[in-house]
């Protein structure tokens, strides 16, 4: 008996339907464009590329199939050998946030070390109550886990989607999102910035910090023209930019092939989990063979 395949679908959830109509370009299983306001019941063998607000709430749905996802987490950051980061970081819940000595010399750059919070920008704070403030405002939970680094100057950013390849950690898709000053949609797919270079860099990161089966490590270049890694996400919810819709979809199929090791299997943030409501089911409509005699009569 032919071994079955562990996806029948891969649900894009998200408002614009242009993501969608990308990764179908990358794949033979059905892409769908889901707005992510219900659910459908049941076991179904779905991939998943969803923010991580949507995944929270599908987590306590009750009646829904609950994915198996790979992240780095949110400590990654600090495993990376400091030759490779190019300047000091700390990571941390926000609670211990007291414990962090890099605002002792001046403005540091922070932000939530996984989730995006609308009200908790990612940027430089002056100082580490500035930034407590900032954490009081967008009611982080004080579990959740949040990165603060020196300043660093980068005039290249770019992405890396990782998944494996003949048996080892690989790139398999990467984009540039900035390039002196200019973000990725003023560029059409092939006048975008070439990305070997970051490419090459990501590679000597993974022989050296390991990460789950499939994710995305992105990587910058600074102004004085080393290279730096910059943050690691999860491959099933960062947008692909202008990446090979193919590498991109290997590398989000990756990220939640079971079994997904415990260090690697990904938890809801604090801040999601106190707010997050379940899903509405989604009634399945039958079909004409499907429906019993007395369903048509008046």
């Amino acid at each position: 008996m032919p071994t079955p395949k562990p996806f029948t679908e891969l649900r894009v959830v998200r408002t614009a339907a242009w993501l969608a109509d990308d990764l179908r370009a990358g794949t033979d299983l059905p892409v769908v464009h889901d707005l992510g306001l219900d659910v459908q019941p049941g076991a179904r063998r779905t991939a998943w590329w969803a923010p991580h607000q949507f995944i929270a709430r599908l987590t306590v749905t009750p009646e829904a199939q609950l994915p198996d996802l790979a992240s780095p987490g949110p400590a990654w950051l600090a495993t990376v050998p400091p030759e490779l980061l190019g300047r000091a970081v700390w990571c941390g819940p926000a609670g211990a946030l007291s414990r962090c000595r890099l605002w002792d010399d001046g403005p540091a750059f922070a932000k939530p070390a996984e989730v995006k919070v609308a009200a908790l920008p990612a940027q430089m704070y002056p100082t580490s109550d500035a930034f407590m403030d900032a954490l009081r405002a967008a009611r982080l939970h004080p579990t959740s886990w949040v990165v603060v680094s020196d300043p660093l100057e980068l005039v290249a950013e770019y992405r890396c989607f990782v998944a494996p390849r003949d048996g080892r950690a690989s790139v398999v898709a990467a984009s540039a999102y900035l390039f002196d000053g200019v973000t990725w949609d003023a560029w059409e797919p092939t006048s975008a910035p070439d990305p070997s270079e970051a490419v090459e860099f990501a590679q000597t990161v993974l022989a050296s910090t390991p990460g789950p089966d499939g994710w995305v490590l992105d990587v910058g270049r600074t102004s004085a023209g080393g290279w730096v890694v910059i943050e690691a996400n999860a491959a099933w919810s960062s947008s692909p930019y202008h990446a090979d819709a193919h590498g991109v979809v290997a590398a989000i199929l990756a990220s939640q092939t079971p079994p997904v090791p415990p260090r690697w299997r990904w938890r809801s943030d604090p801040v999601f989990d106190e707010r997050a409501v379940p899903l509405r089911i989604r009634t399945p409509v039958l079909a004409p063979h499907d429906r019993l005699p007395h369903m048509d009569k008046a």
